[in-house]
């Protein structure tokens, strides 16, 4: 958990809050996805729509259909959670989190976030920050590339305490990229709006939502990739400087037997 410094009666944040200095601010609202609407669309057709589409970039899915919304499941990503839930007022949510044994890598939800706020491969530019606590890694990563990050809690204990264990992040220039959340646990989920759906708000086509997912699961695979390089190195470095240490002790240990004997 995250503990965020603030006033024992912090002000209510003016509509539009501008960051501070240090690149948090408050989020914009995110759609409600129970909002009813009586323009509601397909969302099954949609929800097979994106199935073809992951289908033709490679990755295997399941889909089901409910009174509520449209679910997909990309099933060819190994230990990973990785779904896609459009319901039936327009809103999309993806939510993807990690069970494959090994502590969650800021350094992948990072990169996981810039490839669907910024829509682009910029998530191996991202500095790492291990020696920091887990969300503000991510949220001083994200803000040092263009975004802005809030941290918050849904826990009313965690609020009282003034203990955030989770941060919501957003592009401040493109807002109909939604926003995404990142908890302590390592969750992410990502909730945007489809293009003229229901209400004719702004938004995303599916085509944009489906080609950020699959971007956002490579950037994923690429980050495991430099962390566990990363890793290696540092343990090659920690065997290569014990060989010396070795012998010194052992020449150490040599010279004393022999004192020993004379």
């Amino acid at each position: 958990m995250t503990v965020v410094p603030t006033p024992d009666t912090p002000p209510a944040p003016p509509a539009g809050a501008e960051p501070d200095a240090t690149g948090q601010a408050f989020a914009p609202p995110e759609p409600s996805a129970t909002d009813p609407d009586p323009a509601a669309f397909d969302a099954d057709a949609t929800v097979e729509a994106a199935g073809d589409e992951f289908n033709a970039q490679g990755f295997d899915v399941s889909t089901f259909t409910s009174l509520e919304c449209g679910y997909l499941k990309i099933t060819s990503v190994w230990a990973t959670v990785a779904d896609l839930t459009i319901f039936r007022n327009g809103i999309a949510d993806f939510d993807y989190h990690c069970f494959d044994g090994n502590p969650h890598d800021p350094g992948e939800l990072t990169a996981i976030t810039l490839a669907i706020l910024h829509d682009d491969d910029r998530g191996g530019e991202a500095a790492r920050y291990p020696h920091m606590d887990f969300l503000f890694s991510i949220g001083r990563a994200v803000i040092e590339q263009g975004l802005r990050a809030a941290f918050e809690t849904l826990d009313p204990v965690h609020a009282y305490w003034r203990i955030s264990d989770e941060v919501e992040i957003f592009h401040p220039d493109r807002p109909e990229r939604g926003t995404v959340r990142v908890t302590d646990d390592g969750a992410l989920w990502w909730r945007c709006q489809l293009r003229d759906q229901p209400r004719g708000a702004a938004g995303l086509d599916l085509t944009e939502i489906t080609s950020s997912i699959v971007r956002a699961i490579g950037s994923a695979q690429v980050a495991k990739c430099e962390e566990m390089r990363a890793r290696t190195a540092t343990v090659s470095s920690r065997q290569a400087a014990t060989v010396p240490q070795l012998l010194s002790s052992m020449r150490t240990r040599c010279s004393a037997d022999s004192g020993l004997t004379r």
